[in-house]
This record gives C-alpha cells, sequence and structure tokens, in this order.
C-alpha cells in the first residue's frame, strides 16, 4: 500500500512541475517549442517594453533623476527614519505581550504563550536578538 500511495504522489507532483511553466509559445506566427528562443523572446519583450518607459534624456545612472518620476515617493523622509529606527525594549515587550497565547507555534517552535510565561528569563535575550 505504501508504494502505491509514494507513485501517486510522483505522479502528482511530475504532472503539477510539467503544467508549470510555459512549453510553447508563438512568435511571428510560427509556434517554437524551444526554451531557449522561448526565453529570449519574454526577455526581449520585457526589456523593449520597460526601455521605451525611460526617458533616455534622463541620466539613467543617477537615481535622483528617477525619485518621484519613475519611482513613486510612497514614504516621506519622517516615515522612513521611524522604519529604520531599531525598536527599543517596551516597544518589542509590547509586541510580544500581543500575540495569542493560544496561537500555534512559530517556526522557532514556541507559542505566544511560552514567550508571556517566560519573559522575564528570557526577555533581555529576545531583545537582544531583535535589535
Amino acid at each position: 500500500m505504501g508504494i502505491e500511495i509514494l507513485f501517486f504522489f510522483h505522479v502528482v507532483v511530475k504532472r503539477r512541475n510539467n503544467s508549470s511553466g510555459i512549453h510553447r509559445l508563438r512568435i511571428d506566427n510560427v509556434v517554437t517549442e524551444d526554451p531557449t528562443l522561448i526565453e529570449e523572446h519574454i526577455l526581449d519583450f520585457y526589456k523593449t517594453l520597460y526601455a521605451e518607459s525611460i526617458s533616455h534624456d534622463r541620466d539613467t545612472n543617477n537615481m535622483e533623476d528617477f525619485n518621484g518620476t519613475y519611482i513613486l515617493e510612497l514614504v516621506s523622509s519622517e516615515e522612513n527614519m521611524m522604519l529604520l529606527k531599531c525598536p527599543d525594549f517596551l516597544e518589542i515587550k509590547n509586541v510580544i505581550f500581543n500575540l495569542n497565547g493560544n496561537s500555534a507555534p512559530g517556526p522557532d517552535g514556541f507559542g505566544g504563550v511560552f514567550y508571556h510565561s517566560c519573559w522575564d528569563i528570557i526577555g533581555t535575550d529576545v531583545c537582544n536578538a531583535v535589535q
């Protein structure tokens, strides 16, 4: 029975891998299955698409020319400074104590209840690791 299940899952994974990706593409009214030609055509398409959107009278090596023109400023300088600031002990503690104590453990294997109950022992180490 175990071998049949293993074979079944192998077939499912192979079928999924074969269905993801572009295996055939029409280029200039000719259908091709050559992966190299498909890759080159897709890369050329996007290079051309995005190269046309950039004005050639700007210095493309100077990022200052792109700010506000091609890269929108979504975060103000003050917000950026706040985001870059290292969190202090109290801020980290507040985040930890806002964790749901009954939630499933994270990648470290510990749930919120562990951090809540052992904070006096591990708090300094947790803060040092975050900072």
